[in-house]
């Protein structure tokens, strides 16, 4: 019974894109996941470096924006107008937008984290939550793959010189191919499916049930993130390409933008979390660390505001996880 638990815990956790809310996630949080300081505790581990910090920024906006797009997307099929309830009351349009908004600004409102950090974060779900409806996917992925670039070469310039005082040019050159070459098969892939845009959307519900299919099994093997990733990021995004769905490719940003936080620790040199929880054999069982990872994403708004926060305040020192 445990092992089929921790089976669901990390179908539910991978599958729908690891960084993205819903309304089940603060449930499975309290059931499933680590308490906020262990989370933090973590994290603030693994993310030090200035430019590892502000490019997860350009990435927590990149996975907003895509959370609310494909919600946005799913409300429009699933209720065209608002819904009348009997005395004459109308619920709000979009809402399972409404609902995971809500949902997800109490659950950082009421962490253990700064309040600064949980209002900012609020701030920033809200502003994605107005926004996503109004941008098309392939605006919001050449949007975010540029502020990436940007990023990346500012702070390698002005920033990066403070910490790492050996770098060159020919690091950031490194990294900006680095770059060039995950973001480059992310978007050629999507745009050689472009070519054949909507050939296959008369087959658009069984394709979309072999998705969940396969995100299901990539999510339910030992090591997901990295196969749960790949799938997202490649072969739904060409699908949402064949079938001409949109909504695949706004959920298919839960993917490339956790890319693009990999790509954010490669060239930062600095361990990515739910990696470091894979990978390592710490003693932990599964359950245990899927535990760390619910924590992980569920709180990452706070996670990431609140480290560079204390990254501005102090360096890290003598941080311990118990």
């Amino acid at each position: 019974m445990t092992s089929i638990l921790t089976l669901l815990s990390s179908i539910l956790l991978y599958a729908p894109g690891a960084f993205f809310f819903y309304p089940w996630k603060p449930v499975m949080q309290a059931l499933a996941g680590d308490r906020y300081d262990v989370g933090f505790a973590f994290f603030r581990r693994d993310h030090t470096d200035p430019t590892n910090l502000a490019l997860h920024m350009v990435a927590l906006a990149w996975q907003l924006l895509g959370n609310f797009g494909l919600l946005a997307a799913i409300d429009a099929s699933l209720w065209p107008g608002r819904i009348s309830l009997p005395g004459g009351f109308l619920l709000p349009e979009r809402p399972l937008s409404y609902v995971t908004a809500i949902s997800w600004v109490a659950t950082l409102i009421f962490s253990p984290a700064p309040l600064d950090c949980s209002l900012s974060s609020a701030a920033a779900i809200v502003i994605a939550f107005t926004a996503a409806p109004r941008l098309a996917p392939h605006e919001l992925e050449l949007g975010v793959v540029a502020a990436f670039v940007c990023t990346l070469v500012l702070f390698s310039i002005f920033a990066e010189r403070k910490v790492h005082r050996g770098r060159r040019a020919a690091g950031l050159l490194g990294d900006l191919m680095r770059a060039g070459a995950r973001f480059g098969l992310v978007v050629g892939v999507r745009l050689i499916a472009r070519h054949w845009r909507g050939a296959f959307a008369a087959d658009a519900a069984a394709i979309n049930c072999g998705l969940a299919v396969l995100m299901a099994l990539l999510a339910s093997l030992p090591k997901p993130t990295v196969p749960a990733v790949l799938g997202g990021g490649l072969v739904v995004r060409a699908a949402a390409e064949l079938t001409a769905q949109d909504a695949l490719l706004f959920y298919g940003c839960a993917f490339t933008a956790q890319a693009s936080q990999g790509l954010a620790h490669d060239v930062s040199r600095q361990a990515a979390t739910l990696l470091s929880h894979e990978e390592f054999d710490d003693g932990h069982c599964r359950a245990t660390k899927l535990g760390f990872e619910w924590a992980h994403v569920v709180y990452f708004p706070n996670l990431l505001t609140q480290a560079i926060r204390e990254a501005w305040a102090k360096p890290i020192e003598g941080l311990k996880v118990e």
